[in-house]
């Protein structure tokens, strides 16, 4: 709330004094609650629209169990663009009830994509924290969708090569990346390896950072988009681990009335990088009032 009295106020000559006061005020418990689904909503509204508008995206899945012994899932999301800039939020948090095996927590992962029609063709990987149960994730994805889920460790000389393209032979990476790239055309792919390691000018910027988002999209479509892919992967579940730390302290054993939507709601508040509107907020929130 003082968070958002910084932006409501930022031009009052007296904001100092609005805050002290504001810093003062008692909030019933079920006006704090619609305040934080408001928040969160709007947090849903923005990583909506960047799932829509990304490239590619990968997913990152722990599980851990809460003050009331309730098993609960955690998704990360890290999204690239098609400037090579990324950004990695919290996806959702979603209760296993029931069993927790492999096949069960992707019934539970399988019906909340459906629900919210997560793009999947734009999903590149998932990492786990490799347990049994989450291993079994893996395997049924590939099994679903194609074996682009399949254990990054096969991709290491195309991981090599997208990392400085100068320095490993084309031989090295022109199968792997047609096949788990999907691509059906391997002439092409092999023409723009060639051309690639033969321009001097991008030679010259081998090292940069932003090395692909040099690269001319029209002269080398298919490298550039297998860049953005690889961009998008995330090999640790640390998001996810640091989610659990909070919902720990959220989620207690003497505070059991704090059910599922609420739970998602504050750990999407209290771990979303977005930065809110919250003057835009408040002028929403004052024309529902008015009707």
């Amino acid at each position: 709330m003082l968070e958002a009295a910084d932006s409501l106020f930022e031009e009052f000559k007296n904001k100092k004094e609005i805050v002290s006061a504001i810093n003062t005020l008692q909030l019933s418990a079920r006006t704090v609650t619609r305040r934080i689904e408001v928040i969160a909503e709007n947090l849903e509204a923005e990583l909506a629209n960047d799932m829509e508008n990304c490239i590619f995206f990968s997913l990152q899945m722990d599980e851990s169990t809460d003050g009331t012994n309730i098993s609960q899932l955690a998704i990360c999301v890290k999204m690239v663009f098609s400037d090579f800039t990324t950004k990695e939020e919290f996806l959702k948090v979603l209760p296993l009830k029931g069993s927790t095996k492999g096949e069960d927590i992707f019934s539970t992962f399988k019906k909340y994509i459906t629900d919210v029609k997560l793009p999947v063709q734009k999903l590149s990987s998932i990492t786990t924290d490799r347990a049994p149960a989450m291993t079994e994730i893996i395997d049924k994805l590939i099994e679903k969708f194609s074996s682009r889920f399949e254990d990054l460790a096969a991709l290491e000389p195309v991981l090599r090569f997208f990392i400085n393209p100068f320095n490993v032979t084309e031989d090295d990476v022109l199968e792997i990346v047609s096949v788990y790239f999907e691509l059906h055309n391997i002439e092409d792919l092999e023409l723009e390896i060639i051309n690639l390691q033969s321009d001097i000018i991008l030679k010259a910027h081998s090292n940069d950072k932003m090395f692909w988002n040099l690269v001319d999209e029209n002269k080398y479509p298919i490298l550039r988009k297998c860049a953005l892919k690889i961009y998008s992967y995330c090999a640790t579940t640390y998001n996810c681990e640091s989610l659990f730390s909070n919902m720990k302290y959220l989620k207690l054993k003497y505070r059991t009335k704090l059910n599922d939507s609420h739970l998602d709601n504050c750990l999407k508040t209290g771990n979303s990088k977005y930065i809110l509107n919250y003057k835009k907020l408040a002028e929403n929130m004052d024309t529902q009032v008015s009707h």
